[in-house]
């Protein structure tokens, strides 16, 4: 019998673009290789308390990530196995960050991002009202709704 998992991303997501969508991709990847069926994809866009020069508030990033992901999580972390996706240039200690959350230290699994899409130049595209030139890296969802509400002008 398969066991399924949720894949489960904790960031700032500010604002959720696709390198985010291909981290999913990869951890499906390495679980599927693993023997896993991923039941589903969730986003979790950190709390407004962590402070980020320029960062729109968490109901914002939060309604942006919805348009990603496949349902509200319903399952607690402590079930599934954990998916650690590096990003170039950052160093990351998977057994350190499970201590810090005080979560069990069993299934982790760590997959390497080689996509280099900056939040920041994002950020700046829509400041320099160059949002068309982002539809082939973010949903269009996701575009209209922060040209909505004039973020990052």
């Amino acid at each position: 019998m398969t066991k399924n998992v949720v894949i489960f991303a904790d960031g700032v997501f500010n604002p959720p673009h696709i390198a985010h969508i291909e981290m999913f991709l990869m951890g499906k990847k390495c679980m599927e290789k693993h023997g896993y069926n991923v039941a589903k994809g969730v986003m979790n866009p950190s709390a407004d308390s962590y402070k980020k020069s320029g960062m729109i508030s968490f109901e914002h990033r939060n309604e942006m990530c919805k348009f990603w992901t496949f349902e509200e999580l319903k399952t607690i972390l402590e079930n599934y196995g954990i998916i650690i996706s590096n990003r170039p240039g950052k160093d990351s200690d998977p057994v350190k960050i499970l201590e810090a959350l005080n979560l069990p230290i069993k299934n982790v699994f760590t997959v390497f991002s080689t996509d280099d899409i900056s939040s920041t130049a994002i950020r700046e595209a829509f400041k320099n009202k160059n949002h068309d030139s982002l539809k082939e890296i973010m949903d269009e969802n996701v575009i209209d709704y922060i040209v909505s509400h004039h973020f990052y002008e």
